[in-house]
């Protein structure tokens, strides 16, 4: 068994002699049962590449908010072959003007919690989705650095933020690193929150 650590990922190769088949079996089968909950692939193909799939199979859109990852999220779902069918637009939202004038965030939102907060991306990922007429609307705000941290919101501080039909869930994420590092993990966990949420949603449709 080979395990592998990458893009916020853990990639577990299990290899044997051909007479080794029901073994690697038992052993796929053993490790489904223990991480089933974190398990979203039995093949190479990236998270971006699942999380179209999906959205096209159930006929749904999906819009991004982007602060700090300044369009990489947007990037890398526009990459897949077949994401113009799912992916309405984005918005880079750097500057606070910005989030006010075209996400709606309200001046006193900006001002009790900062742009970098939890508030400041369930609201980006909820106006996106409704502004861009999407299903789903993720949201990504941080500090990339390597300056702006402080010592409430230091460098590494990542707020995500998943919006489908009107639901939302979020995440605060704390990223080691340099600014290209945070970048690309806050782009990870955006891409994998949202695959989850929309998974888990259908299976519990069943």
């Amino acid at each position: 068994i080979g395990i592998c650590a990458r893009d916020l990922e853990i990639h577990v190769d299990i290899a044997g002699k051909p007479d080794d088949s029901a073994h690697i079996e038992r052993v796929e089968t053993e490790l489904l049962k223990k991480f089933s909950s974190s398990f979203f692939a039995d093949d190479s193909e990236p998270i971006e590449n699942k999380l179209i799939a999906l959205c096209s199979s159930l006929g749904f859109r999906l819009s991004t908010a982007e602060s700090c990852t300044g369009g990489l999220l947007s990037g890398k779902l526009t990459k897949v072959p077949g994401s113009s069918a799912v992916f309405r637009g984005g918005v880079i939202a750097y500057d606070n003007q910005v989030k006010k004038n075209l996400l709606g965030l309200p001046k006193e939102l900006i001002e009790d919690f900062g742009s970098v907060s939890a508030e400041a991306a369930e609201t980006m990922a909820h106006q996106v989705r409704e502004r861009l007429t999407s299903d789903i609307g993720i949201a990504v705000t941080g500090i990339a650095g390597p300056g702006g941290g402080t010592e409430d919101k230091p460098v590494g501080l990542v707020h995500i933020h998943v919006n489908l039909n009107g639901q939302g869930q979020g995440q605060k994420l704390q990223f080691p690193g340099n600014r290209e590092a945070v970048r690309d993990r806050a782009v990870a966990a955006s891409l994998h929150l949202a695959w989850r949420i929309l998974w888990q949603s259908e299976i519990a449709k069943d």
